[in-house]
């Protein structure tokens, strides 16, 4: 399946450590919807089907890994790619051990994280 067709949503908060200014996610996906809380993602995977979740957990990464083990028994099958920041690295081991993809990414590289994740094939 090509990325092209895939609905993304990626939950990242207004002050996020990582940089997307130079990024249109419209260009890499069919569909990208953005979240800033988790609140707000819970109500758009009840709204709708996403083929993709992308959550950047560098302002608040115990928030993010208990998100995203809940999400993991909500969707078991949906492919969850979270973003830490080196510092919370260490932590990342029970978030593969679910299943759930982790990038380690400094300020500059959510780009280029974005692009290498539309260039998956996961089908």
């Amino acid at each position: 399946m090509s990325t092209k067709m895939w609905n993304l949503l990626l939950l990242q908060e207004a002050s996020s450590k990582l940089s997307n200014s130079d990024l249109t996610l419209e260009q890499l996906f069919n569909k990208a919807d953005q979240a800033e809380t988790t609140h707000a993602a819970l109500k758009l995977m009840d709204s709708f089907e996403y083929d993709l979740l992308v959550y950047d957990i560098t302002t608040n990464a115990k928030e993010g890994f208990q998100f995203s083990k809940h999400v993991r028994q909500m969707k078991p099958k949906l492919p969850i790619f979270v973003m830490v920041s080196p510092d919370d690295e260490s932590q990342i081991g029970d978030l593969l051990d679910l299943g759930i993809n982790a990038f380690v990414l400094t300020p500059d590289q959510f780009t280029q994280a974005m692009q290498t994740i539309a260039d998956l094939d996961l089908a």
